[in-house]
């Protein structure tokens, strides 16, 4: 089977959807299926990431629907008026398109024309992905009901983000980290930096900094690249996701897949990953944080007990059970 991932990805940090897919195709090569990056007819499906092809470059529904009607994206699509190839995709596709949705971007701080975009790919899609429920319904909210449709949680590569043997113990100050490639103010600076200024917290920020907030004590690094990500999350007790409306955050699935208890913003669709494994952010952080160390012990062991629930093969099952699926 040959399957079109349409995003090029980087090997250096570069947010949720770069590492997703990076292990998603590894994960695809490793059973044998043949991975590209750019559609051809001989493709039995095109993954196409929300509203993005990687990196700064987004998605053109002209061209996705060129895709649709001619199995790949010639370089003349734009020459012929954007009409053109949205008539000819309203016939049957030349190959299937998979569309793996983001959640409604403004929901979580996004103010650009990336949901005019991802709406319109999604309406030349024979199926989509959400990435949770909470993707579903933000969906449908919006009016936009697929008719063929799954969700798969994202996943990680379990041989590089998993846990200790034995837990870091936990000393007088909780070793907790957090990691945001984007610096957008919903994903959760003012109550980073609140944890920051505690002292019974040692408080590590892995990414880019909003700078409109004042980061205290806490130690800020550089975004690091996977391996280096996967060996500084097992030296830490846990994790803070203090989003807004994340959709699925790639980063708490692999803070989660290292062993790390979750202390996160019940919102989006971040409960659905860790409720199980952490305690939620929506009361006096004294008295969360004095639950986070009563119940540390039975979060990891959960954690442990159900790991591969994180992992980038079960994500793969999901996607692939589609295919499948579509191509009956």
């Amino acid at each position: 089977m040959k399957l079109c991932i349409w995003y090029r990805g980087t090997d250096g940090p570069w947010g949720g959807s770069n590492s997703f897919l990076t292990s998603l195709a590894n994960c695809f090569a490793a059973r044998g299926i043949e991975v590209v990056s750019e559609p051809s007819p001989d493709c039995a499906a095109v993954i196409l990431n929300s509203f993005t092809r990687g990196g700064e470059t987004k998605l053109s529904p002209e061209t996705t629907a060129a895709v649709r009607a001619l199995g790949r994206a010639p370089w003349w699509v734009n020459i012929l008026p954007a009409g053109f190839w949205l008539r000819r995709a309203c016939g049957a596709s030349k190959v299937l398109l998979i569309h793996r949705c983001d959640g409604v971007t403004r929901l979580y701080g996004r103010n650009d024309n990336a949901d005019e975009i991802q709406f319109a790919i999604n309406a030349l899609s024979d199926a989509t992905v959400f990435q949770s429920e909470y993707c579903r319904v933000s969906f449908a909210d919006q009016g936009i009901i697929p008719r063929r449709w799954s969700i798969v949680h994202n996943g990680v590569d379990t041989g590089l983000f998993r846990p200790t043997l034995e837990a870091v113990p936990l000393g007088q100050k909780l070793k907790l980290a957090a990691v945001s490639w984007s610096s957008n103010v919903c994903k959760g600076f003012a109550l980073l930096s609140l944890l920051g200024k505690r002292k019974d917290v040692e408080m590590s920020f892995v990414g880019n900094w909003n700078k409109l907030y004042d980061p205290g004590r806490i130690h800020l690094i550089a975004p690091l690249p996977r391996q280096a990500l996967a060996e500084f999350l097992r030296t830490q007790n846990g994790f803070v996701h203090a989003a807004e409306n994340d959709p699925c955050s790639n980063a708490l699935i692999e803070a989660l897949a290292s062993g790390l208890p979750a202390l996160y913003h019940p919102s989006g669709g971040t409960p659905e990953l860790a409720e199980p494994f952490g305690c939620a952010l929506n009361g006096v952080l004294d008295e969360v944080l004095g639950s986070y160390r009563t119940r540390y012990a039975a979060l990891r062991g959960e954690i442990l007990a159900r790991k591969e629930r994180f992992s980038i093969s079960l994500a793969a099952d999901g996607y692939l059970a589609l295919v499948e699926k579509l191509r009956i």
